[in-house]
């Protein structure tokens, strides 16, 4: 009977990739289905709420017009009151009485007119008064300059007097001043010089400088414009700050309205198998217990490990419905390049989707008490980024220098919470299913669970470690795994009593990034975590611990009631974004507008300087010749004073030259006339003051008047108001009967509007509770479809998932027979050389043959050598020599264990 050929490892491989891919066809069409059927259903609820929100909003508007009714029948009745009071009054005695009123409230307007007319009059007399003071004053004023300058006059001719007594002094006064005025007149001919030779290099300069006035043109312009550019860059970069900032508004007004409508702050569900859970809490106990002690956690450790080694021990699903969840992406180069053209709101939404899923995985396994739960933090990103993006082989101390000093935060922090040393490479989201073109916002968040979380914690396989005692507590190896789950050696020291941390996480792939397939940097992905307890910082007030909203974290939460609050903060923010981004598109319209006219500008200057060599020759040439001249100026002014001087000098020394008593008599007649005018100045300066004493009354009497005509005026003024209120009586008591048949009339017709309003209130209330019950039965249907669609999306991304393993089964089968192929091949070679030295082969007629010439099975001649029946060529040399020197041959045997990156990559 034959026997059943068994198969070989990599065809049971190909087997089970087979069967995976079977089993994903089936869930694919099943949740084509189950989305089809759910799509169907979601319509039929929107219709049905549609109608519903219709006649609801026709019960409001009713409701309203209702309201509104009810006030215009309240406004009409007080109306109706009003008018039968006033008719009531309405008798020839009432009318009669009112007319007496307005006689004498029109006598005491009439006396309240006299009063302002004659305080008028007065301001007027006063005020003709106060300007002849005025005049007075100046006058005055006049009489003591006069004066003044008399008094000087005197007073120099009493100087020139007492300088004639002394001639020997008046002859060396003279010596002097005729000493400067000669050096004042070699200044001025000295300056006439140089103005002459500055002008004539001016002159010189000017036949070559053609261009100066376009230089000094294309200057000014240029000047101007660089400075519009600066300006127009100022404004876009504020535009720019203001536009992120909406958007990051924007984006947290969302995410508070969308947490206020589900059941559950967190936009992330997560579920763990039973062994997980236990192996989880039972590692945190045994750490607790015996921190130090490597072998026991090592054993708790192990029994994670086997835990998740059930890919379905744990799933993360995303059941956010966030304003974008529809936006799509192109992917049709790689499910990357969705997360690659995000900007900075999207992806914030990524890393709030994270960090959910830690916050959910942390809730299910019941250890968020302990390990505590993740809140983004700016910061913290910032860290992750850093890590994220560093170059192949860089030296991190600087950079992490750098953040310890900004943030605050421990530099052994800085560097042990993300695991700077850490080797885990990645390939952010992997496409599982090939041949998407598009992926929306929605799914790009669900596949980030299941490869940024998920994957990440099916890598903590401790058998593939020589020492899995070691890898349990060492940091750098499984990294991502242990700080999803809060387990790394820095988290636990930090803190176990669930303090929580602030949260960082970034990925190679996230945004647009020019260096990032430049050779240099390493794809990978890094999370920080920052425990919120003392131990970790340095100098907690440099870190800026404001709280990114994040999914999952209970103070984040937000209540039903709070809706219309969030809703209207939602629209606020809408609007705002969207003026934010009109103007930053403004701005950046201007600048661009800025630069093109400062490149010309630039341009211009440039091609006038280059017209013209010489402008600054000019330039200083032009300041050379004003220089001059200001120099002349300045010398001719100073030779006047000095001619004055001299002649001063001289008629000094002329009038010394008399008798004694001749320049005595002149000297006391020069003291006598300036005693007159000094008695002169005195009592034009009393007058002076007599006058300003007068204005000052004078004005204030004027500034009385102004007091009291305002007075006159205000009591005119509600003396012209009674009189209004008077006549106005009158028309009113007239008029009485004629407004009560109006006023009765409106307040038929407002009572008959309330009557209308009230049916259609009802008749809109009516259908609206007609149309409820289909609504509810709409609504149930869809969420039976929903959790039909759910679970054929969990049992699909399952699937995907047994597949992925298969595949990589089947890569790892592959590389395996290739080894043991070329490893075969080798040994054939080693056998068949010594084979062929003990037998003695070698080539005889083009055949092979051994040292009895007899043919050797199986062998051949190729190109002159032989080559064994397994193709291998042998040297019959090379034969010889190894069997000298070492005999027959093995290959030995290899023992292998799996490592990280062949379970990752296969």
């Amino acid at each position: 009977m034959a026997t059943a050929k068994s198969q070989t490892p990599v065809e049971k491989a190909q087997s089970a990739v087979t069967a995976a891919q079977s089993n994903v066809n089936t869930a694919t069409a099943a949740q084509k289905t189950a989305q089809t059927t759910y799509n169907t259903a979601k319509s039929g609820q929107d219709a049905a709420q549609k109608s519903v929100d219709t006649a609801q909003k026709q019960v409001d508007t009713a409701k309203t017009s209702v309201t509104t009714a009810k006030s215009d029948v309240n406004k009409a009745q007080t109306a109706v009151d009003a008018a039968q009071k006033s008719a009531a009054k309405a008798t020839p005695a009432g009318i009669q009485d009112a007319q007496a009123a307005v006689k004498t409230a029109q006598d005491i307007e009439t006396k309240a007119q006299s009063n302002v007319d004659t305080a008028k009059a007065q301001t007027a007399t006063d005020t003709t008064a106060e300007t002849q003071a005025q005049n007075t004053v100046d006058q005055a004023q006049s009489a003591v300059t006069s004066a003044q300058k008399t008094a000087d006059a005197a007073n120099k001719v009493v100087n020139q007097a007492k300088a004639a007594m002394d001639t020997r002094t008046s002859g060396s006064n003279v010596q002097a001043a005729q000493t400067k005025d000669e050096t004042a007149a070699k200044n001025v001919t000295d300056a006439q010089k140089n103005l002459t030779e500055a002008q004539a290099k001016q002159k010189a300069a000017d036949a070559e400088a053609t261009n100066d006035d376009a230089i000094q043109a294309a200057t000014t312009a240029n000047v101007q414009a660089q400075s519009n550019l600066t300006v127009a860059k100022a404004n876009t970069a504020a535009k720019q700050t203001a536009a992120d900032q909406a958007v990051a508004a924007l984006t947290a007004a969302q995410n508070a309205l969308q947490s206020s409508t589900t059941t559950t702050a967190n936009v992330v569900t997560a579920k763990v198998s039973t062994a997980l859970k236990s192996a989880v809490q039972n590692y945190l106990t045994v750490y607790k217990k015996t921190p130090s002690d490597k072998n026991a956690l090592g054993a708790a450790m192990q029994k994670i490990s086997d835990a998740l080694q059930d890919s379905s021990s744990v799933k993360l699903s995303y059941i956010g419905k966030a304003a974008d969840d529809s936006t799509t992406f192109d992917t049709i180069n790689g499910t990357n390049n969705a997360l690659e053209s995000m900007n900075a709101s999207q992806l914030l939404e990524i890393q709030q989707t994270i960090a959910g899923g830690i916050n959910a995985l942390r809730d299910a396994l019941g250890i968020s008490g302990t390990v505590g739960h993740v809140e983004l933090n700016q910061d913290a990103i910032d860290i992750a980024k850093m890590y994220a993006t560093l170059e192949s082989g860089a030296d991190i101390t600087q950079p992490a220098t750098d953040l310890s000093n900004r943030t605050g935060i421990a530099y052994s922090t800085v560097t042990a919470t993300p695991n700077a040393h850490s080797d885990d490479e990645d390939t952010a989201i992997a496409q599982l299913v090939e041949g998407q073109s598009t992926r929306s916002m929605k799914n790009i968040k669900q596949l980030v669970l299941d490869d940024m979380i998920m994957q990440k914690l099916f890598t903590l396989y401790l058998d593939q470690y020589a020492n899995p005692t070691s890898a349990a507590s060492n940091d750098t190896a499984m990294t991502a795994a242990k700080q999803i789950l809060g387990l790394t050696q820095s988290q636990l020291q930090a803190d176990t009593n669930g303090a929580p941390s602030y949260f960082g996480v970034w990925d190679s792939e996230f945004g647009p990034m020019a260096s990032r397939h430049d050779g240099n940097h390493i794809m990978m992905y890094r999370m920080a975590f920052v425990p919120n307890v003392a131990s970790v910082f340095a100098d907690k007030a440099k870190f800026d611990a404001t709280p990114i909203a994040t999914p999952g974290v209970a103070s984040t939460s937000t209540t039903v009631s709070d809706t219309t609050t969030l809703q209207a903060a939602l629209t606020t923010a809408q609007a705002t974004n969207a003026a934010a981004q009109t103007a930053l598109t403004a701005a950046k319209a201007a600048k661009s507008a800025a630069q093109s006219k400062a490149d010309a500008a630039a341009k211009t200057l440039a091609d006038a300087k280059s017209a013209s060599s010489s402008a600054a020759t000019k330039a200083a040439a032009d300041k050379a010749v004003q220089t001059a001249r200001d120099n002349l100026t300045k010398a001719q002014t100073a030779k006047t004073t000095a001619d004055a001087a001299l002649q001063a000098a001289k008629d000094a020394y002329a009038a010394s030259q008399q008798d004694t008593a001749t320049k005595q008599a002149a000297l006391d007649k020069a003291n006598a006339d300036a005693k007159t005018a000094s008695d002169a100045l005195t009592a034009a300066q009393s007058k002076l003051a007599e006058a300003k004493t007068a204005l000052t009354a004078a004005q204030k009497k004027v500034a009385a008047d102004k007091t009291a005509e305002t007075t006159a005026n205000d009591a005119l003024a509600k003396a012209q108001a009674a009189v209004k209120t008077a006549q106005d009586k009158v028309t009113a008591l007239t008029n009485a009967p004629k407004t009560l048949v109006t006023a009765q009339a409106n307040l038929t017709a407002a009572q008959k509007a309330l009557t209308k309003a009230q049916s259609d209130y009802a008749t809109a209330e009516k259908t609206v509770a007609e149309l409820t019950p289909a609504l509810n039965v709409a609504k149930s249907t869809t969420a039976q479809a929903q959790a039909q669609l759910a679970a054929a999306n969990a049992n699909l991304a399952a699937a995907k998932h047994r597949l992925t393993a298969a595949q990589r089964a089947l890569r790892r089968a592959e590389n395996a027979e290739t080894i043991a192929a070329n490893v075969a091949r080798q040994q054939h070679r080693i056998d068949s050389e010594a084979q062929a030295q003990q037998g003695g082969y070698h080539i005889s007629d083009n055949a092979v043959v051994d040292h009895n010439q007899q043919p050797v099975a199986g062998w051949k001649v190729v190109n002159g050598q032989m080559v064994d029946k397994f193709g291998n060529i042998v040297s019959f040399n090379r034969a010889t020599k190894q069997a000298q020197n070492q005999g027959r041959h093995s290959l030995p045997t290899l023992v292998t264990k799996p490592t990280l990156a062949s379970m990752l990559l296969g």
